[in-house]
């Protein structure tokens, strides 16, 4: 079910994401970003993500390795009217910035909801822009959005940036265990097996059309971090001021590797952009625990 905050009356333009994008709990405040909860199921009971704390999902990823079944699903019409039904009602209007319509069915519900709350609502507009990234690579453009809304730009003005932009959004990932995309049906069990034995490490990115695609495999986690480092070297626009995201889903000796290798390759005066941040539920529902990855604007 979607969770909303307490409506404020002196906002003329509401923020919404998702908990696809795994936006950090200090930008979720900072720019009252107002979240949609993807549903995540553990043996059929609804995981709920606490914004009372900057989440770390340990728990869940906990109960990923003790091959508890886990699942996701999309938000339903009703999921969507009830939650944007009350700000539309209260005179306001929605940006939603959402993760990428690629990965889900989700958009289908959207789509559907949208179009009756413009019946029930005909003076109200809820603005949508689809990311075609997911975790922080769709967080980042909800995160500018926050920081555009502040300084006074239009919704309209928000969503051609992002249009503009999105495509410049490199998220790029390792996953460490193919067991879990075979179970995911993205591998086959044999591909999962001589990879396991071989200890080989998919490569991961998310395409230009929101999907994800393999790029290339790398033989232990040492050459893996090495592959993610010299693809950010390679691809990093220099003059960005974006946050630089190191996504993680366990916290360990090579995460501690990780982000010393990104900061060295940054220079001083932009250090402040390099962030550690955790893989939420519902990408790591798929791509299982040990999974590691970056998020940058590229050139």
């Amino acid at each position: 079910m979607a969770k909303t905050k307490e409506i404020k009356n002196d906002k003329k333009i509401v923020l919404f994401s998702d908990t696809d994008s795994d936006l950090r709990l200090s930008d979720i405040k900072e720019f009252d970003i107002h979240i949609l909860n993807m549903p995540v199921y553990i043996d059929g009971e609804e995981y709920i993500i606490n914004y009372e704390k900057e989440p770390r999902f340990d728990a869940f990823y906990k109960a990923v390795r003790e091959h508890k079944k886990v699942s996701t699903a999309a938000i339903n019409v009703q999921d969507y009217k009830d939650t944007f039904s009350p700000f539309l009602k209260n005179g306001q209007d929605i940006l939603y910035v959402a993760f990428s319509s690629g990965l889900s069915a989700t958009f289908e519900s959207l789509k559907i909801a949208l179009k009756e709350l413009k019946e029930e609502f005909p003076d109200r507009t809820v603005h949508y822009v689809d990311t075609l990234n997911i975790s922080l690579g769709a967080g980042i453009l909800a995160r500018e959005a926050g920081v555009m809304l502040k300084n006074g730009k239009t919704p309209e003005e928000i969503v051609k940036f992002i249009e503009e932009t999105k495509h410049k959004i490199q998220t790029i990932f390792v996953v460490d265990d193919l067991g879990y995309l075979k179970r995911g049906g993205r591998i086959s069990a044999a591909t999962a097996f001589v990879g396991g034995i071989l200890n080989f490490k998919p490569v991961l990115m998310v395409d230009a059309e929101g999907k994800l695609t393999k790029k290339d495999k790398c033989q232990g986690t040492k050459r893996s971090i090495e592959y993610l480092v010299n693809f950010f070297k390679e691809n990093w626009n220099e003059n960005s001021e974006m946050p630089i995201y190191i996504i993680e889903n366990s916290d360990t000796i090579d995460s501690k590797i990780f982000l010393e290798k990104i900061s060295a390759a940054v220079p001083a005066e932009k250090q402040h952009l390099v962030v550690s941040s955790w893989i939420g539920p519902v990408v790591g529902a798929h791509s299982g625990p040990g999974t590691r990855g970056i998020v940058f604007e590229g050139r």
